[in-house]
C-alpha cells in the first residue's frame, strides 16, 4: 500500500500520515501548446492573471466571484440590454477593474484614453527584477461591459517582459524566450510541495536558461524543493543543486547526496557530460564546466 505524507505549515519538511487523505491536493499538471496560448489570448490571459496571481487578495478573490455569478447569471438571459442581470455584470465589471488599482505591494498606473481611464498597468515584481525595473508588467484594456457575447465583459491584459531597457510584448518573443516566461510565471503559483520540471531545456534557449530559469530556481529553492530532470550543464551547476542523482543507465542509477562542490559529485558530471573523466580534475577536463562552477 502506499505511504502518505503531509507538508507543514510552515512547508519545511513532510511528515508521515497514519492513513490516506480525505482530501488530496493533486500537482497542477500544464500542457505546453495550451498554456502558451493561454499566455497569448488576452482575455484568458486576463482570467489567469486574476486568478493566479492576484487572488491572494481576499478583496480581489470576493470581486473575482461576484463577477463570475454575475456573468452566468446574464449568460443565461444571452446577455440581454438593460435587464437586471446585465446591470449587476456591468457593476460587477466595474468592481472588479476598479480593485485590480489598488491592489497592494503591486504598484499600478492609470492609462487614459481622451482623458478617460482606459486600462491600467501593472507591474510584477515578484516574477523577478533586472536592476531596480521589474522583468514583467501586464496593461490591462478595459473592456466596454456591453453586449451579447462574454468577450463584452472580460477586460483584456497584454504581458510585457522586459528586454536590455525596454518592455516587450509576449507575442512578439522568440519561442525560447516565451517559454521562459511562462515558466516563470507557473514556477510563482502558491509552494504547495515538491516542484517537478522535466528537460526544460528542451523548450528554452540559452539565453533563458542562464537568464530566467536558473535565477528563479535559485530564489525559490529557499521556499519549496525543487526536483529537476535536466542533461543541461548549467542549469545542474548554476542551479546550486544540492542532491544529485546521477542514472547511467536504466538499470544502474547512482544516487549521491551532497553539495555539487563535492569532488565526487564533479567527477559525476564530468562522467555523464564529457564520457569519462579518468581521475582529472574538473579544472583539467572541461574548462566550460568549471567556468561555469566557479562563478554560480
Amino acid at each position: 500500500p502506499p505511504i502518505w505524507f503531509k507538508l507543514t505549515p510552515n512547508q519545511k519538511a513532510f511528515v508521515q500520515l497514519n492513513k490516506k487523505p480525505t482530501q488530496l491536493a493533486l500537482p497542477r499538471k500544464y500542457h505546453h501548446e495550451g498554456i502558451t496560448g493561454r499566455f497569448s489570448d488576452k482575455t484568458r490571459l486576463m482570467e489567469f492573471i486574476d486568478w493566479g496571481i492576484m487572488s491572494n487578495d481576499k478583496g480581489m478573490k470576493k470581486c473575482m466571484e461576484e463577477w463570475e455569478k454575475c456573468l452566468k447569471k446574464a449568460n443565461a438571459t444571452g446577455f440581454k440590454k438593460n435587464s437586471s442581470e446585465q446591470k449587476s455584470l456591468q457593476k460587477a465589471c466595474q468592481a472588479l477593474f476598479e480593485k485590480r488599482k489598488s491592489i497592494k505591494k503591486l504598484p499600478v498606473k492609470e492609462l487614459k484614453s481622451n482623458g478617460q481611464v482606459a486600462g491600467v498597468e501593472i507591474l510584477l515584481p515578484q516574477y523577478g527584477k533586472k536592476g531596480d525595473e521589474p522583468l514583467f508588467k501586464v496593461k490591462v484594456k478595459k473592456a466596454k461591459y456591453t453586449g451579447s457575447r462574454r468577450q463584452g465583459y472580460v477586460d483584456q491584459a497584454s504581458l510585457y517582459i522586459l528586454e536590455l531597457k525596454d518592455y516587450k510584448s509576449f507575442v512578439r518573443l522568440s519561442t525560447g524566450k516565451k517559454n521562459a516566461a511562462i515558466m516563470a510565471f507557473l514556477m510563482n503559483q502558491d509552494s504547495f510541495g515538491p516542484l517537478i520540471i522535466d528537460e526544460p531545456e528542451q523548450y528554452l534557449d540559452v539565453s533563458a536558461i542562464t537568464g530566467t530559469l536558473v535565477p528563479r530556481m535559485r530564489l525559490l529553492k529557499t521556499e519549496q524543493q525543487i526536483i529537476c530532470v535536466t542533461k543541461d550543464e548549467y542549469i545542474l551547476l548554476s542551479g546550486d543543486a544540492e542532491n544529485v542523482l546521477a542514472a547511467q543507465s536504466e538499470k544502474n542509477i547512482d544516487v549521491i547526496t551532497g553539495d555539487i562542490n563535492s569532488h565526487e559529485i564533479q567527477q559525476q558530471v564530468l562522467e555523464i557530460f564529457e564520457g569519462d573523466a579518468k581521475g582529472k580534475s574538473l579544472q583539467d577536463k572541461n574548462r566550460k564546466l568549471a567556468a561555469i562552477l566557479e562563478v554560480s
